[in-house]
């Protein structure tokens, strides 16, 4: 079972504990699915026959509980393959609205520099583009049998430093959303944590089991951007 807390619940009524405390295990489960068939609840008791057709309700809560730890079992492997391909939809949905902010921010970003110091590869590249990230850029682009255009390979990160260093072109941009968005740091610092909730999405083994406040941070990002390249 996937569950850090090693804490089960009862497929029937998704309680976690019961009198004596958190299940800690199938057996726990088993017990209680048992005890309340036995009393004739209705749904325990129609769950715990529709696992095991010939259970005898009237057996012994150990034998009835021992016949259904397999049935316990099962429904928990399929509440956590459920649960994580719920998590893994929503992941996917995440890093699909992260990717399109962010070729967003890419598209903007380079047609502001190429209306302050020109088309070519020679003014808003080597003008506008601070020297350490053309550096790594071309670096990227070397490695990559791809050959794309350098800027291709920048990242969020260094979209934050460049919008940082060519602030004077935004400022008018901020305007726009700033009943959003107070400052100049604020909306750097937003795409820090853009960045940081992306690292957390491309590495499943680290996401947590709900990521409700970054969902929210990407709704509220995303139409942000929307709004600040608007004009």
């Amino acid at each position: 079972m996937n569950n850090s807390e090693n804490v089960w619940k009862c497929p029937v009524c998704k309680a976690s504990g019961g009198a004596s405390g958190p299940f800690v295990s199938e057996w726990a489960v088993a017990c209680h699915v048992a005890g309340k068939a036995r009393t004739g609840d209705r749904l325990h008791k129609s769950w715990a026959l529709s696992k095991i057709p010939d259970l005898d309700a009237k057996a012994t809560l150990p034998r009835i509980a021992e016949r259904l730890t397999w049935a316990v079992v099962e429904a928990q492997r399929e509440q956590d393959m459920l649960k994580e391909s719920r998590k893994n939809k929503r992941a996917q949905g995440a890093y699909e609205r992260i990717s399109k902010i962010e070729i967003r921010l890419h598209k903007f970003i380079e047609s502001a520099l190429k209306r302050e110091f020109g088309e070519s590869e020679d003014e808003w590249w080597v003008k506008g583009i601070p020297l350490s990230i053309r550096q790594k850029c071309g670096n990227r682009c070397e490695e990559d049998n791809c050959r794309q255009d350098k800027y291709a390979y920048t990242d969020l990160l260094d979209l934050q430093s460049i919008l940082n260093n060519n602030w004077r072109l935004f400022q008018a941009s901020l305007q726009r959303i700033s009943k959003q968005c107070k400052s100049k740091n604020e909306l750097l610092t937003s795409l820090g944590k853009l960045n940081e909730i992306r690292k957390v999405i491309m590495h499943p083994v680290r996401q947590q089991d709900e990521l409700s406040e970054e969902h929210q941070f990407l709704d509220w990002f995303d139409n942000l951007t929307k709004e600040f390249i608007s004009g």
